[in-house]
């Protein structure tokens, strides 16, 4: 068996274990990136800093920080994923172009892409959606300043006027007919 391994950066008891294939990947921490099923690992350009961090996952231009941050129950094949906190998605990492910021962040479908789930404890359960805090409401979600949302046509200033399809001056301001 031939050995190609370019550019990559291990450091840590067990970091990158079984990786023969993938290039510049750097993984720092015990365990980091470690693979145990078996399989060759071709994952190129990941970033895996902690203990147990991004084991099992084959994709690639992923950025997994904190204990377990990544940590896959299967094959995680995943691409462009940025999940940042301890125990950060605990999943079948399937699911690309996902971000997860705080302790516990994640998803429970293993193959959401463009989900984003921000704040300790926070799960996103579809994809395209952006979830903050917790999903039970126990947070609240405070926005200084203005808060503009696009092709929905709804403002909310910082003074408490609140626009629908228009700049409100008003308290409730509603652009053309309310039916």
């Amino acid at each position: 068996m031939v050995l190609v391994v370019r550019q990559n950066s291990f450091f840590g008891a067990g970091a990158g274990f079984s990786n023969v294939d993938g290039s510049d990947n750097t993984l720092f921490g015990f365990d980091a990136g470690r693979n145990d099923l078996d399989i060759t690992p071709t994952g190129s350009r990941n970033t895996i800093m902690g203990s147990g961090a991004g084991n099992r996952i084959i994709g690639g231009d992923n950025t997994f920080v904190g204990y377990r941050a990544g940590r896959s129950d299967g094959l995680g094949t995943g691409t462009a994923n940025t999940l940042i906190g301890a125990s950060t998605s605990n999943f079948r990492g399937q699911g690309s172009y996902n971000t997860f910021i705080g302790y516990g962040t994640g998803t429970i479908n293993s193959s959401l892409d463009y989900a984003t789930a921000i704040g300790a404890g926070a799960v996103v359960s579809t994809g395209s959606t952006v979830q903050l805090g917790r999903a039970a409401g126990d947070d609240t979600v405070l926005v200084p300043g203005r808060l503009l949302v696009k092709n929905g046509g709804f403002t909310i200033l910082e003074n408490g006027n609140v626009g629908i399809g228009t700049n409100p001056t008003f308290r409730l301001d509603v652009a053309d007919r309310v039916r």
